[in-house]
């Protein structure tokens, strides 16, 4: 049996730099989301001996325009990791963060039903299964669709700039949101 690993990707050098990177993308997107770095959280559901603070990249809380497209999911959490490094791990930090609430610098508490993780190509099989039914998605940037969340191969959340072609400047996919990751236990 062959062993398949997937690794995170972009054209920079470390995790920062991919932080600056992703930054650079959302600042376009004002309008749409607020956008909060480095959000300290708290496990509710540790396991034995787990840290209980961890601290999440991004979060990012939903404004009007996006919620008028159809967003109904909440808060969005972002992990990003440094190009080269293996998704298994991020994977594993994401589904220890599903166990956690963050608190945002307005005090507010935001407990995440779906995280994204930056930057990944796209993967298939068990890898992604796995990451569906947890709600961990991953975001694509290319020139023609800047911001596009995704889950396995459905779009979410699609976000193009102000001067593109496109009827709508965000898409979402609400049919799908509210129904991804829903089964518990049994399967």
């Amino acid at each position: 049996m062959s062993e398949v690993n997937h690794f995170f990707i972009g054209d920079y050098a470390n995790e920062d730099d991919g932080k600056k990177h992703l930054v650079s993308i959302l600042d376009k997107f004002q309008d749409l989301f607020a956008v909060f770095p480095e959000v300290p959280g708290f496990c509710r559901q540790p396991r034995t001996g787990q840290d209980r603070s961890p601290r999440i990249d991004f979060i990012l809380c939903p404004r009007q325009p996006l919620i008028d497209a159809g967003w109904s999911c909440g808060d969005i959490g972002i992990e990003c990791k440094a190009p080269g490094k293996k998704l298994g791990v991020a994977v594993a930090q994401v589904l220890d963060y599903s166990r956690c609430t963050f608190r945002l610098p307005s005090g507010r508490d935001s407990w995440l039903d779906q995280i994204f993780v930056w930057r990944i190509p796209k993967i298939a099989g068990c890898v992604e299964s796995i990451m569906m039914q947890h709600r961990i998605g991953w975001i694509k940037s290319d020139n023609y669709c800047p911001l596009k969340f995704k889950m396995g191969v459905t779009n979410w959340i699609e976000a193009y700039e102000a001067d593109h072609t496109t009827k709508d400047r965000v898409k979402v996919n609400s049919k799908l949101s509210n129904n991804t990751g829903r089964r518990f236990g049994s399967r």
